[in-house]
């Protein structure tokens, strides 16, 4: 049902809005008014580009470059409201021509919207609209209403449409297509017994299968015991182990410092002998085989030779002492010495120049007398000289015993000095000796403290030993208890580093047995396991699949057959509905019946013969159009609404008043759009409207009250 409508420059129309009412709306006025262009722009708005007729050009008015049609209609199914919105484009190389530019349509309760040509026309065509009914049954135009009865194939296939005729047949021909359900099940039903053959293939190994996992899987069990015995073994070893290895550490230990300590030992006995070869040779020191009695003798012989030269140091004190006081006597002496030769030689040197004076070899010296102070004569000067060799002969006879007094003193002096050096060589001899001493005792220090760690480490080894042996379970007292000892301790680190390496082969092993092939081979089970079940699933599928062709193809028959029989019963309604309102609009005509064959040939009976209703007169032919429009759209009516451009056409006075009576008690048909010039239609209308020009010749509606 339509409810609103607005032109904008669309023929005459520059700025129209029409609200539509439900019942009969009727919109009269003069020729020319635009009362068609409302008509025309329902049906633009409904076929697009399509509309019969026109071209896109021509629907917009002149001087303007663009038209809009905006239509709302309610869906008579659902009650939703729809809008379409279609504007047109004047061609600017060909005015008279035109093309749509923009197109939707929107469900204005949901806001859903589709845009454009295809887009609209497939909302259209879901809410059930069809072109060739609309433009066959729907929208009967002016002049065209005998259209209605011609007997054309589109006419036909119009019918078939609306008595639902062609929706079985359609669905006959898609039930038989290639593409078709039934074509489908048929090929999922050959393609699902391919697969249950190949199925059944597979289901029939079932035994073989399982007897060849069974065999893996026993194969696998006695690889799995074999590997668990490894490792209860290696279990078994490794505590064993854990056990003995901190006691055989503590062992080896044990042993490794008896070993360091018996080479400490034999390091100190060497040093014992080193010592004894460096001692100076005046000491003797017994040889002995055992290093710590030989390092007490040692000890003991050095200690004495100390003790026995604690006076060397006195004793080089007083040598100092003496020397110092020797050398200081000597020191006088030689002063003493060295002051009469210098007076000796300086009175010599005096009676030396007063010999050559006096052998006149030079001249007379001026000397003067060191007592009168005059210049001595030479008899002076030979007095002088006998005085001078007088005191050089007293000089000489002082000197002779300081001399000899010097020489005894330098003796001393030399012997004092050999005892010193004496003295400090047996210092020397004596601080080897300390220190050789101190070496003896520390060296009988350490052997001794390496004979006591030799004892504590043997007794450790041998507690270790004693422990080692109680977790091994052998006799210790037996001879041979370390090599047995030795042997087992052996025997359990080969098992564990053997088993080691064969638990990781063994696993491996396993692993590469349980992938290679029991895992496939349990797989290879399951997909038998998996095709049986499958199998058993598909067999009632297969069965189902069976009973839905035959159910299809028996619908599909049904289709068929029944077509006949629906299209007799809506022709049967359509004949009776149509002749009773051809009884209201031609009740005194020669017509007496009207019948719709099966054959969708619309037929007149009159009182002696009957004829095809295209062969009618004028009137005639308009009344049994009408008749028939009326009758199907109140039985079969998709869109809600019927439109008829100037349905009077043909109809004399009396016609039309009989029109216009059938037209006020029309009820069933929930919508009418009629335009018509003659305004006694009015009287039929539940809307009126008139449509007129204004002075610029713009097409003007106006709804009457």
């Amino acid at each position: 049902m339509l409810k609103r409508l607005e032109m904008q420059a669309i023929c005459s129309h520059r700025e129209t809005v029409i609200e539509f009412g439900e019942g009969k709306n009727v919109f009269t006025g003069v020729t020319g008014s635009g009362k068609t262009s409302i008509l025309i722009a329902i049906a633009f708005a409904f076929l697009g580009p399509q509309v019969p007729g026109w071209n896109l050009g021509e629907l917009i008015t002149d001087g303007e470059a663009q038209g809009r049609v905006i239509l709302d209609f309610v869906d008579h199914s659902t009650g939703q409201t729809y809008r379409i919105r279609r504007t047109i484009s004047r061609s600017e190389s060909n005015p008279s021509s035109g093309s749509q530019r923009e197109c939707e349509i929107v469900n204005l309760d949901t806001n859903d919207r589709s845009v454009g040509d295809k887009a609209v026309a497939d909302t259209l065509n879901q809410l059930g609209f069809d072109p060739a009914v609309f433009s066959n049954v729907v929208y009967m135009r002016q002049g065209e209403f005998t259209r209605i009865v011609q007997e054309t194939q589109e006419q036909k296939e119009v019918l078939d449409k609306l008595f639902k005729v062609a929706s079985l047949e359609n669905a006959h021909v898609e039930l038989g297509k290639r593409s078709g359900p039934i074509q489908e099940l048929e090929t999922k039903l050959g393609e699902f017994k391919i697969e249950i053959g190949s199925l059944k293939q597979e289901a029939d190994k079932l035994g073989y299968e399982e007897t060849l996992l069974k065999k893996l899987g026993e194969e696998r069990r006695q690889k799995e015991e074999a590997l668990r015995k490894d490792r209860r073994r290696l279990e078994e070893a490794s505590a064993m182990m854990e056990r003995i290895t901190p006691k055989l550490e503590q062992l080896n230990a044990a042993e490794e410092l008896i070993k360091k300590e018996v080479f400490r030992r034999d390091g100190i006995a060497r040093t014992i002998d080193n010592l004894r070869r460096g001692l100076p040779s005046v000491i003797e020191i017994e040889m002995k085989d055992d290093p710590l009695e030989l390092a007490k003798g040692m000890a003991f012989r050095l200690k004495g030779e100390v003790d026995s030269r604690a006076t060397t140091g006195e004793r080089i004190k007083e040598v100092d002492t003496c020397i110092e006081s020797l050398t200081n006597e000597e020191q006088k002496l030689v002063v003493a010495i060295q002051a009469i030769d210098t007076e000796m030689a300086k009175m010599n040197e005096q009676r030396g120049e007063i010999d050559l004076y006096l052998q006149g070899k030079r001249e007379k010296p001026e000397v003067r007398c060191d007592r009168c102070g005059s210049i001595l004569t030479i008899d002076q000067w030979n007095r002088h000289l006998k005085e001078i060799e007088s005191e050089i002969g007293a000089r000489e006879d002082r000197s002779s015993p300081l001399r000899l007094g010097l020489k005894e003193t330098k003796e001393q002096l030399s012997k004092k000095r050999q005892e010193l050096a004496a003295l400090h060589e047996d210092e020397k001899v004596l601080e080897a000796m300390r220190f050789a001493a101190k070496q003896a005792d520390q060296i009988l220090s350490d052997i001794k403290s390496s004979y006591a760690s030799i004892g504590e480490l043997t007794k450790a080894r041998d507690r270790h030993f004693r422990d080692l042996v109680e977790i091994v379970e052998v006799d210790g007292s037996d001879r041979g208890a370390e090599k047995l000892v030795a042997k087992m301790v052996g025997d359990i680190q080969a098992e564990v580093s053997v088993l080691k390496r064969e638990i990781p082969r063994l696993e491996k092993e396993l692993a590469d047995f349980e992938e290679l092939q029991f895992r496939p081979q349990s797989e290879r089970l399951e997909r038998v396991k998996g095709a049986i079940r499958k199998y058993e699933t598909l067999l009632p599928v297969i069965s189902d699949i069976e009973l839905r062709m035959h159910l299809l193809e028996d619908i599909r028959s049904i289709l068929r057959r029944v077509q006949p029989a629906v299209r007799k019963q809506f022709v049967q309604a359509v004949s009776s509905l149509a002749n009773s309102y051809f009884e209201d609009i031609y009740s005194s005509g020669d017509v007496k019946k009207l019948r719709l064959t099966a054959d969708y040939e619309f037929i007149a009976d009159r009182r002696d013969y009957s004829r095809h209703a295209i062969g009618l007169s004028g009137g005639q032919r308009v009344a049994v159009s009408i008749a028939f429009l009326l009758a199907l759209s109140e039985l079969l009516s998709t869109t809600g609404f019927v439109i008829m451009d100037e349905p009077t056409t043909h109809l004399d006075e009396k016609r039309r008043e009989d029109l216009v009576a059938v037209l006020t008690a029309l009820q069933n048909v929930p919508q009418l759009i009629i335009v018509d010039h003659n305004p006694e239609l009015k009287e039929a209308a539940d809307f009126r409207f008139n449509v007129s020009l204004d002075d610029e010749g713009n097409s003007v509606v106006e709804p009457e009250m």
